[in-house]
Parts: C-alpha cells; structure tokens; sequence
C-alpha cells in the first residue's frame, strides 16, 4: 500500500515531526497522506492528486484508494469534499478555521489549528487525533507508534491497520476475493479483526444489535460497533428493523450494506419499498441538518429452499436489482446446507447476479453437516472456499477464527481450477463417484 511505503521511507529518513493542537471535531484516529483544498476567486476547488500518489496509482491501477487527510484553511471546505473525492478515501480533516457550532465530520477532524499551513504539504504523512485535538505532521514510524502508545486506553476504531494480514487478497490468477467475518458478539469482532477480515457479517439475531432493543440502544450499540470495527465495511442482516435514520448516520462513518431477506412474490420484493423509506428518511435528515448517506442495500437469501425455484433464478435476480438491489448476500441462516442440490441453485443466483453487475457473497460459515455425503472429509472450510469461489463469489463468510486461514487458502487457487471441481455438480445435479462418495478433482 502507498500508506505503507510512505511510512517506512519517513522511518528510515527519521524526520522532524510537528505536533500541533486544535479543537477536536468527532471523533477518531486516522493517518493519511495531506492533499490540500485550494480556493480560486471564491471557488472551492478539488485537491489536487499528490506526486507520490500519482506515481503509485500508475504502478499499481487496481490497487485500492489511498487514504487522504485534507487539509483547508476553512472546515466546511474540507468537509464538502469527504464524500466526494474519487482518487482518494477521506479518512480525516486538519482546517486552520471552523465557524462556531460547525457540523460534526464523519471522519475524524481537527479544526483552529495555528501554523497549519507551514507545517503541512502535500504528499506529507498526517495523523489526526480528533480526541485529543492533535495533528502529527511527517511523523514517523517510531512517532507513530509512541504516539499510540500515550493513548493506549483508545478504541479499535482508532488502530492504524498496516499488516500484510489486513491487505486484500486474490487468487493466483488475479480474481480478488472479500473474506468477511461472520460476528454475533465483540469478542468475535476483535477476534476477526486480529485475523485480518476485510469487513464483517452480522446476524439479524446477533447480540451485537439486539432487535429487541429501544431505538436509543440500538443507535449506542451500532456506533459502539462502529467504532470497534475499525471502519472496516459492515454488512448488517435485518428483517425491516432497524431505524432507517440511525442507519443513514451511522454510514457516514463507515460502508454499511444493509441486507434484507426479500419477501412476497416477483411483484412485491419488499426492496422497493425499503429503497423508497429510505430516500424519504435522507430527505428528512437533509432537511434537518444531520449529516446521512444511504447504505448499499442487499437482497439476503437465507434460505434457498424458500426463495428459489430451479430454472427461475435469474429472472428472480434481475427482479431484485430492478427492486433496488445493489448486493446479493447467500447467508443461507435458516438453511446452511451446502449440498449437491443447493449448489446449482446458487451457482445460478451467483451468475445472475453477474450479469446484472452485482457482487455476490456466499456464506461459508453455517456448515455443522457432512457436505456431499463425503465421508472423511480433509478441510470443510476449504471444500467450501473451493466451491464458492468456482460459482463466482465475489465474497465469502467465515468463521472469525477462520478468517486467516481462508486467505491464505485464496492466495493457493486459481479461479479455473475451482471452476473444475464445481463443474461436475453444475453438469448432472451429482458428479460424486458411487463407490467412495468424492466428486473427482474436489480436493
């Protein structure tokens, strides 16, 4: 990562650091690389792409946005750009001024910061503390962690993530492959977030957001989420829950996908309806001054059984998209038998989803029975990852302890050789061979 690379060139180089102080807006702590917001003649205009930026972009094209700290002479300069910078992600604001009672950032932000502007450049590794209402410019790695360590009482969400363990990860033949943890309590989030999960899957029945709750609850526990969670992407399973207000806010701190079971037949999918409340939900908040975005909205097949018919699958999915779906989550909650007769199923969800430009995960996680009747089976989860990835997944749901360990399994397959072991149960609904109950090339 660019991140990575810039901080270890200022550790070797063993630079001057700058601690300056502010007024602490949110809450949060991030590091990134300076991009200045510039005004002409009056004209808020857009930060310009630093040079060391520019050159890791063209090196590496799919590689994923850098994090970028803006740095404004005004707020609400900076803030305007948070959501929309296409080259970089926005992960915090240092600004020389801020208006009295300005809008909390969704990111962490630091404002009244005297000497700004002489002790920032662009392209210059900046940490914001919006807790404390400091801004380190330059430091280094020894900074970085010494700093951490005065504030070591800190929440997750304020970790600086720069293991190989936390990088994205892709098959040997260059398919990238999201491992999201499946988390119904914080103690398997931490766990997850130890073993490097790109994002997490909660449960609709998850302790994590008891839907029992009051909204005052849910809303303390969603953000407590949100902040253990590092601001990894969250997929949230509801059954039409969850305020849709608390959601919209709660977005503005981190990528949440909120995943809803479908429900009525092709004409009322339930998806619509959800698009349209939340649309008028944004209207209010926008008209009432609270800073919202919309989440990515999911159809979540829980069970196969009770959605899907053989041979209607892709009409089915392209009724969802046309409802409003932006996600296909396979959490199969009610039904987590991956067998023979499942797997076309959802190899047709998957492929339909495709064609529709939608990303599909498929869980992996629910898997306390003997897949395709194999007898001794070397690895369940590595059975799975097989076949999933030969579908098409473009994510999987692991346990959080298993997290590492399908990452490291990815990093072995190639998309083809995964395509064959599935082939055989896509070809006749059963490709296992009678006398020992193994599907040939499986394992």
């Amino acid at each position: 990562m660019i991140i990575v690379r810039r901080c270890l060139e200022l550790s070797i180089k063993g630079s001057e650091m700058a601690r300056l102080r502010g007024m602490g807006l949110g809450s949060g702590m991030a590091l990134g690389t300076a991009a200045i917001v510039r005004v002409n003649h009056g004209v808020t205009m857009a930060p310009e792409v630093p040079v060391r930026i520019v050159a890791g972009l063209a090196r590496y094209p799919d590689a994923e946005r850098p994090d970028i700290v803006l740095i404004a002479q005004d707020y609400r300069m900076a803030l305007a750009w948070v959501k929309e910078l296409q080259w970089g992600r926005v992960v915090a604001i240092a600004a020389t001024t801020a208006e009295p009672y300005a809008p909390v950032s969704p990111v962490p932000a630091v404002v009244n910061v005297a000497g700004l502007f002489d002790a920032l450049q662009p392209d210059m590794l900046v940490l914001v503390d919006a807790e404390h209402g400091v801004v380190l410019a330059d430091p280094d790695g020894l900074a970085i962690a010494r700093y951490q360590a005065e504030h070591d009482h800190v929440n997750p969400k304020k970790r600086l993530y720069l293991e190989n363990v936390h990088l994205p990860v892709k098959t040997r033949d260059g398919r990238p492959i999201q491992i999201v943890a499946n988390v119904r309590t914080a103690d398997q989030v931490e766990e997850a977030l130890k073993e490097g999960a790109d994002g997490f899957y909660v449960p609709f029945d998850a302790p994590l957001l008891p839907v029992a709750a009051d909204e005052p609850t849910l809303r303390r526990n969603l953000f407590a989420f949100l902040e253990q969670a590092a601001g990894k992407p969250l997929i949230l399973s509801d059954h039409y829950t969850l305020p849709l207000v608390t959601i919209l806010e709660a977005t503005m701190r981190a990528e949440i996908t909120l995943a809803v079971p479908p429900r009525g037949d092709l004409e009322g999918l339930g998806l619509r309806e959800q698009s349209e409340e939340f649309a008028a939900a944004e209207a209010e908040c926008i008209e009432n001054d609270v800073l919202c975005s919309a989440p990515h909205l999911a159809a979540n097949i829980v069970s196969t059984d009770a959605y899907c018919e053989r041979g209607a699958e892709g009409a089915w999915v392209d009724a969802l998209v046309a409802s409003g779906a932006t996600r296909l989550i396979i959490s199969m909650e009610e039904s987590g038998v991956l067998d023979e007769f499942r797997l076309p199923v959802l190899s047709a969800l998957v492929s339909a989803a495709a064609s529709n430009l939608v990303p599909a995960t498929v869980s992996a996680d629910n898997r306390c029975f003997n897949p395709f009747g194999i007898n001794e089976l070397k690895n369940e989860l590595e059975t799975a990852m097989r076949l999933l990835i030969g579908i098409g997944a473009a994510g999987v749901i692991v346990g959080p302890a298993e997290v590492s360990a399908a990452k490291r399994f990815v990093g072995t397959l190639t998309q083809w050789e995964c395509r064959q072991s599935v082939r055989p149960f896509l070809e006749d609904g059963n490709g296992a061979d009678e006398s020992t109950g193994v599907t040939p090339g499986l394992f």
